[in-house]
């Protein structure tokens, strides 16, 4: 599964825009996410997974295959891929049609609003 070249591009650019912890917006209440998140510092050598590939011999392949169609399928392909977790990928993709569905509620309410407001 291929990846715009945009998005590498994206990370070339921002990868200055660390925040340090001492202009971190959040507050750290206790030992644990003090440890987790203010001391633990940004790795430069980190570079994410811009695509994965699929082997079809792959059991989690098959059974993703079988899960990940449709809108929000690629979504749903690459994070299971990444993750190794089909519950991950099917979270994506509930999420991505959640999302949506919204969207076209939200629209389809404001063309409403709209068409009663030209009355």
């Amino acid at each position: 599964m291929n990846t715009a070249p945009d998005l590498r591009s994206a990370l070339i650019m921002n990868t200055g825009d660390v925040v340090f912890s001492t202009g971190n917006l959040f507050t750290f209440g206790n030992k644990y996410l003090l440890d987790t998140y203010y001391y633990a510092k940004h790795d430069p050598a980190f570079v994410p997974a811009f695509s994965v590939s699929e082997d079809a011999a792959d059991l989690l392949v098959m059974d993703m295959l079988k899960m990940c169609f449709g809108e929000g399928a690629q979504f749903c392909k690459y994070d299971t891929l990444t993750t190794c977790s089909l519950a991950v990928g099917n979270a994506t993709l509930q999420s991505f049609q959640s999302h949506k569905a919204l969207r076209q509620d939200l629209e389809s309410g404001m063309s409403l609003k709209l068409t009663s407001l030209s009355l």
